[in-house]
Parts: structure tokens; C-alpha cells; sequence
């Protein structure tokens, strides 16, 4: 990892920080500073929320519930009856739907802005999944760490900071589960510039365990801001897993939905005049 990351995530904090000072708090979502209570305007918190009520059009559950597995997730073992959990869905680009812009804005502030209120309301309302959901499995957080995948070294210049280390500190700092740093990173092509079978290529190829990173017989949350096939989540498990880790279960802000799969007929079922 850049060591320069550590010292731009200060700076980013510090210009945060004197930005809240210096200038009239406003919506991280839309600018709005007509108001003065919270992270988000009522608007964009009521467009939040609906948001949060989209369901899986596969298992017909909220995002927080939804039991159905990225395609290329298939490293990470699951936590009672799911393989992750996420706040809400991630709309597709071209949706107008207010409540996919609302995910679309959230995501991209995340990775972009200076502003960490952001990231501290996401790491707030992951935190309360986190340890709502380990209460429901009989799991005891004392007994887990946090990790995240690192960003790539061309993102940290261009924009100061890691935003999966940042969410990592925040939600240590509210659940009180230990955050450790435990992967490297090497290049900086972006998943989402590929095609599905070159991300999990990708993905394996440039995440490599730190030296000396304690795995054995250790639980972890990955954390990362949005899961859409799951390729890198899946590398950062598949090396802990293989390193000895007994549980693996990534968190993230936001996923795609799993698509809908066609029911194929069967060949009795088919009109006579395409047998």
C-alpha cells in the first residue's frame, strides 16, 4: 500500500474538518443547506430510506436480508442464511428511479469526496446491521476484525484517501471491533472497466495478503462501499481462507441486484411446431 496513504487520509480529514468550520453545513447528497440537523437534508434522507425498502426481484427480500450470491462471490462461507449484507441496492446507471440516483450520489460521494460525513453515516448505519445481525447468529464481536480491500494506488493521489480504510475506522470506532490492515494491492485497473470473467482474474492477481498478517483461526468482515459481482470480496476471502481464517462475511453500502434467472421449458412443454 502507497505509504503516502496514511498522511493524505489526515489531510483529507483536517480539509473536512475546516470545510464543516469555515462554511454553512449542507446535504452530502444534494448541496442543500436549507437545514442544519444531520448528514442529509429530510429529502434526501426520505429518498434514502425508500431506497433502503427496494427488494431483490430473486428472493423478494430488502437488501439487509437478501439471501442470493454475486456470481463470481464463491470463496466466502455464509453467516445463517446469507453470504453478505448490504444496506441497499445499486440501481443500474441509466435508472431514473429516484431512489437508484440517491444510491448512485451516496456510493459516489463515498469515493470521492473530502467531505467524511459521508462515510461516517454509512459506517453508522453498517454498524447497527453488523451488530443487529451478530445478536440474531450468536455471534460475539469481540471475536471478529474488520478488514477492507485497499484502493488502488492511482485512486489514493487522485482523490487523498482510502475510502474502505476510512469505513473500516468508522465502524471500529462504533461497533468496537478491531480494524486491521491486512492486504496489499498492486496496479490500478479498475473492475469496472472489465468483462465479468477478467475481474476475477484481475482481482486474484493484484490482492496478496501483507507479510505478516495473523489469519489463523480469525473471523473478519470485509468491508467494502459496493459489491457488484463480487470478484474482489472473493479475493480478499479466498486468501483468508486459505491463510487459516475460520469465517469470512464481507458488508458492504451497496450491491447489485441479482438478476432474475428465465424458466426454461421443458421439451413437453413446448408447442407442438418448435418440438
Amino acid at each position: 500500500m502507497n505509504k503516502k496513504a496514511p498522511f493524505l487520509d489526515r489531510v483529507a480529514r483536517v480539509f473536512s474538518k475546516i470545510l464543516n468550520l469555515l462554511f454553512v453545513s449542507k446535504c452530502v447528497i444534494c448541496g442543500d443547506t436549507s437545514w442544519d440537523d444531520g448528514e442529509m437534508c429530510p429529502q434526501c434522507r426520505k429518498m434514502w430510506e425508500a431506497a433502503r425498502l427496494s427488494r431483490c426481484p430473486v428472493c423478494g427480500k430488502t437488501a439487509r436480508g437478501c439471501t442470493c450470491r454475486p456470481i463470481l462471490l464463491t470463496s466466502a462461507k455464509r453467516l445463517g442464511d446469507r453470504y453478505l449484507s448490504a444496506l441497499t441496492f445499486y440501481g443500474k446507471p441509466d435508472s431514473e428511479d429516484e431512489r437508484d440516483i440517491i444510491v448512485r450520489r451516496a456510493v459516489n460521494q463515498i469515493k470521492k469526496s473530502p467531505d467524511r460525513r459521508i462515510i461516517r453515516f454509512a459506517a453508522r448505519e453498517l454498524s447497527q446491521e453488523i451488530l443487529r445481525y451478530f445478536v440474531k447468529a450468536g455471534e460475539k464481536p469481540e471475536s471478529w476484525h474488520i478488514c477492507y480491500p485497499p484502493r488502488t494506488k492511482k485512486r489514493v493521489r487522485q482523490f487523498g484517501f482510502d475510502q474502505g480504510r476510512e469505513l473500516a475506522k468508522e465502524i471500529s470506532r462504533y461497533t468496537g471491533i478491531s480494524h486491521v490492515n491486512l492486504f496489499s494491492k498492486t496496479g490500478d485497473e479498475l473492475q469496472k472497466t472489465l468483462r465479468l470473467p477478467d475481474r476475477k482474474r484481475c482481482a486474484e492477481k493484484s490482492l496478496s495478503l501483507r507479510k505478516g498478517a495473523g489469519t489463523a483461526g480469525g473471523k473478519f468482515i470485509i468491508v467494502d462501499d459496493i459489491i457488484t459481482t463480487g470478484a474482489t470480496v472473493n479475493s480478499c476471502a479466498s486468501l483468508l481462507i486459505k491463510n487459516g481464517a475460520s469465517a469470512v462475511f464481507p458488508v458492504c453500502v451497496s450491491r447489485t441486484k441479482a438478476r432474475k434467472r428465465k424458466v426454461r421449458r421443458k421439451p413437453s412443454d413446448r408447442p407442438w411446431f418448435i418440438r
